[in-house]
C-alpha cells in the first residue's frame, strides 16, 4: 500500500503498509486483507467481507462515528478512534484487540474483545430479536471487559 492505492478500485487481494509509512485513505472491502505495520488513517470505507490486521508496532486511526460493518479488525498494535470517541460495531463486524481500548462510548451488536483494559464512559451491547421486538443485552466482565453478542 502506498500513495497510489485507490480504495474505489482495490482488487481482492492482500495489502501491506510497511513500518515507517503513513497513509490517509478511503479503503475498499471485497474480501481483501490489510496488514498494517505503519500508520493507516481511514477516511471512509466501502464494501464488506474484509479484514484489517494491525501488526505489533502498527497503528490504525478509525473515524468516529462511522460504524464497523461487515469486516473485522484484529489489533496487535495501536487502535485509535478519531474525530470524536464513539465506536459502533454492527452485527457481522468485530474488533479484537490484544491491548487496551479507550473510548467515550461503545455500542456493540457484533463482537468486541479487549485483551487489556477497556476504559469507557458509556457501553451498550444490543442484539435485536426480530421475532419478539425486544432488546437483549449480554455483557461479560472480569479483569478484562468482553462484549459478545
Amino acid at each position: 500500500m502506498d500513495d497510489n492505492y485507490q480504495g474505489w478500485s482495490a482488487q481482492k487481494k492482500d495489502y501491506y503498509l510497511p513500518e515507517g509509512k503513513s497513509l490517509t485513505k478511503d479503503i475498499q472491502f471485497n474480501g481483501n486483507t490489510y496488514y498494517i505495520a505503519g500508520e493507516l488513517t481511514i477516511t471512509n470505507f466501502w464494501g464488506q467481507g474484509g479484514k484489517i490486521v494491525v501488526m505489533p508496532g502498527g497503528k490504525l486511526n478509525y473515524p468516529s462515528p462511522m460504524p464497523l460493518h461487515g469486516f473485522e479488525i484484529l489489533n496487535y498494535g495501536e487502535f485509535n478512534v478519531i474525530n470524536g470517541s464513539k465506536l459502533t460495531i454492527n452485527t457481522g463486524a468485530s474488533l479484537m484487540t490484544s491491548g487496551d481500548l479507550e473510548v467515550d462510548e461503545v455500542y456493540v451488536s457484533g463482537v468486541l474483545y479487549v485483551g487489556g483494559r477497556l476504559s469507557v464512559q458509556k457501553a451498550d451491547a444490543l442484539q435485536f430479536k426480530q421475532d419478539t421486538h425486544q432488546n437483549q443485552v449480554d455483557i461479560f466482565t472480569s479483569d478484562t471487559f468482553v462484549i459478545l453478542c
